[in-house]
């Protein structure tokens, strides 16, 4: 439909204008060829460097992605396109169940789209959003927002600072929830989603910070075995605040003996000191480990070997 190529640069007015009048014709030619279209990916935002048509550009192309958008429509990702209020009222008439949204505008378009979804999204990421919207997605005016049937939720590159004075979830939003990944800050002031989900979690990724690690400790999620059903766990530290006053030792045990049926690890970031004497001491060797991964975690090539070893089923390790 357009060229890549051409995207870095400014649109002329006759490229624009030339763009502008094909569009209705691309969705007649979408809607005969994919008259139940199911997924629906927007993937580079060209409007926004559109030049002196962007407004124009901007309501016609959202006008070709309405036109696109069916009743069988249960996909839709959109990584860069800034969604309006008018594409944003298309989505709601239909239950979707797997939604990627890269925060662009007004959050509060992207917020009541996930909403009106509540009861039918699968799996839902977010990206670019400030923490305190994602705080504000688990919530009612009065109660907990509840999504019944959410079995993914990936957060990625938030921003802001955790408002521990907001009000906060008062039951577990995500009921049903197997995976759960969170790149950067943990965006709640309370770990009720990690507590109340720690029998079904089956995959799960966590960025240690200080807020995090105070509050894990302090309900009891650090404890071995917490998380009986995970197979698969990454963890990561922010900053040099979180290594100097939070034990990296504990993290790593943690991580490696979080759950009983544990198969993969990856531990990013986790400075450990006293390696024999605080750690392979107090370690246990999980029988079902299969990957273990430690990027930027330093171990001299002796405790190395000695790590390796004591899992006897390892087949796959990064050190």
């Amino acid at each position: 439909m357009y060229d890549s190529k051409m995207s870095r640069e400014p649109l002329t007015e006759m490229q624009a204008e030339l763009l502008f009048r094909n569009l209705g014709a691309y969705v007649d030619v979408f809607q005969r060829l994919f008259p139940n279209v199911k997924n629906i990916g927007v993937c580079r935002n060209f409007v926004s460097n559109s030049g002196i048509m962007q407004k124009q550009l901007e309501s016609a192309f959202t006008s070709m992605l309405q036109g696109v958008i069916g009743q069988n429509t249960r996909c839709f990702c959109s990584t860069s396109f800034r969604i309006s209020a008018r594409l944003a009222h298309s989505l709601h008439e239909i239950p979707l169940y797997d939604l990627t949204l890269w925060y662009r505008g007004d959050s509060n378009v992207y917020n009541e789209l996930i909403q009106r979804n509540a009861l039918s999204l699968r799996k839902l990421c977010i990206r670019d959003s400030a923490l305190l919207d994602i705080v504000k997605l688990t919530l009612t005016q009065t109660d907990t927002m509840i999504y019944p049937q959410l079995r993914q939720l990936i957060i990625d590159s938030c921003s802001g600072l955790i408002n521990l004075d907001h009000r906060q979830p008062s039951t577990n939003p995500f009921p049903a929830l197997h995976r759960f990944v969170c790149n950067g800050r943990f965006p709640f002031a309370t770990p009720i989603v990690l507590s109340a989900n720690c029998a079904q979690l089956t995959a799960l990724h966590l960025d240690f910070d200080m807020h995090l690690a105070r509050m894990l400790d302090t309900w009891r999620l650090l404890e071995f075995h917490t998380f009986r059903n995970l197979r698969s766990i990454s963890v990561g530290s922010l900053g040099s605040d979180f290594e100097r006053r939070v034990s990296g030792n504990k993290v790593f045990l943690w991580a490696v003996n979080a759950s009983p049926v544990i198969c993969s690890v990856s531990i990013t970031g986790v400075k450990l000191k006293n390696f024999e004497q605080d750690v392979l001491q107090n370690l246990v060797f999980s029988r079902t480990l299969h990957e273990l991964h430690m990027p930027r975690v330093f171990l001299p090539i002796k405790d190395s070997l000695r790590l390796i070893r004591g899992f006897e089923n390892l087949v796959n390790a990064t050190l």
